[in-house]
C-alpha cells in the first residue's frame, strides 16, 4: 500500500482484480451487473460517508503541446446523502488538449471554469477492511453542456465522457481509488463538441486530493 496513488500504479489498477477487466457501468452483461451489486447498500453508503469532505488537489493531463504531464489545482466536494462529486472549478482549458481546430481550441483554452458532478459507485475489492475503497465515478449523465465566452462571443460546450478507453499501450477505466484521506479518480473524456463541431479527443486525466 506504501505505492498507492502513483500514477503508474493507479493506472494498473485494472490488472489487481480480474473483475475490473470484465465490468463496465454500461455493460448489461448479468455477470458485469452482479459484480456491481457485490457490495449492500448499507456498504456503499458507509464507504461514501468515510469518503465524504472536501478535497484539494489538482487535476493531470498530458500537455499536447509539450506532450509532458501537465496539472491545474482544483477542488471538490463529495456529500454522503447523494454520493455526489461536486467540482465547481473544473479547468475547461483541459478539455483543449487533442483538438486540433484552431478556434476551438482557443475557446476552449481560455474557457475558465466550469462545474463537473458526478456519482459515486463503491465497488468490492480486497482491501476494504483496511480502509481503501474503490468506486467507478460516473460523471452525470455522462455529459457535461455549458456556454463560455471568448473575445465577447458566448460559445456552446458539450462533453461525451466515458467509462473506458483504449490506447496503444493500456486500457483506461473511470474508477477511483481512496486511502487514507486521499483520493485519486479517473475522468475520461470521448469527445468535446464546440458551437455543435464534434472533435474527438480520447482525454485521459485523473484527479487527486488530500481532505
Amino acid at each position: 500500500m506504501e505505492k498507492f496513488f502513483r500514477p503508474v500504479i493507479f493506472a494498473l489498477a485494472i490488472m489487481l482484480t480480474g473483475s475490473f477487466a470484465s465490468c463496465s457501468i454500461d455493460n448489461d452483461d448479468d455477470e458485469s451487473t452482479n459484480n456491481k451489486k457485490a457490495l449492500t447498500d448499507l456498504q456503499r453508503k458507509e464507504q461514501v460517508a468515510a469518503m465524504a469532505g472536501n478535497y484539494d488537489g489538482h487535476i493531470y493531463f498530458t500537455n499536447d503541446s509539450t506532450m509532458k504531464t501537465d496539472s491545474i489545482s482544483c477542488n471538490w466536494q463529495i456529500t454522503a446523502i447523494d454520493s455526489t462529486l461536486r467540482m465547481s472549478n473544473f479547468p475547461v482549458s483541459v478539455l483543449a488538449m487533442g483538438v486540433r481546430n484552431t478556434d476551438a481550441r482557443k475557446i476552449l483554452l481560455n474557457g475558465g471554469v466550469t462545474e463537473l458532478r458526478a456519482t459515486m459507485f463503491p465497488y468490492v475489492n480486497d482491501y476494504i477492511d483496511k480502509g481503501y475503497y474503490t468506486y467507478w465515478l460516473e460523471p452525470v449523465n455522462y455529459v457535461l453542456d455549458f456556454t463560455t465566452d471568448y473575445q465577447g462571443t458566448s460559445h456552446t460546450v458539450k462533453v461525451n465522457f466515458t467509462n473506458q478507453i483504449y490506447t496503444y499501450s493500456a486500457i483506461y477505466y473511470g474508477i477511483g481509488e481512496y486511502f487514507e484521506r486521499k483520493m485519486q479518480s479517473y475522468i475520461l473524456v470521448k469527445d468535446v463538441a464546440v458551437d455543435g463541431v464534434t472533435y474527438t479527443t480520447g482525454l485521459t486525466t485523473y484527479i487527486y486530493g488530500v481532505k
